[in-house]
């Protein structure tokens, strides 16, 4: 009877320590955040830097090239960089959404439609 009380014990202790670790291990682990390096920073910094290519140039850039006229733009500020989002009309019955890279001008994307 003994034996058989100190095997319950023996295994119950053993089991309780096997618990224990495991609670240990996880505690000390932390939370967890699967987002790159990169976004977190962005996240917790303000950027007050004014872009590179001002809204004026950009304008003047989107008319001249489009031939048509800006009718709205607006600068995003992404995790990535700063975006101009413009809007062209032109006069042959067609409007543009352009992305436009604040920093170097480069055209990132443009899409055309027809204007109704």
């Amino acid at each position: 009877m003994k034996l058989k009380y100190l095997a319950m014990t023996g295994g119950g202790a053993l089991l309780g320590a096997a618990l224990v670790m495991s609670i240990g291990i996880r505690a000390e682990e932390g939370p967890t955040v699967d987002a790159p390096e990169t976004w977190q920073v962005a996240a917790n910094t303000t950027n007050s830097k004014q872009p590179a290519i001002s809204m004026e140039e950009v304008i003047r850039r989107m008319e001249e090239k489009y031939n048509g006229t800006v009718t709205e733009i607006e600068l995003d500020r992404e995790w990535s960089g700063d975006v101009y989002e413009v809007e062209i009309r032109t006069g042959d019955g067609y409007e543009w959404d352009v992305e436009v890279d604040a920093e170097t001008s480069e055209i990132l994307e443009e899409k055309r439609e027809r204007d109704d």
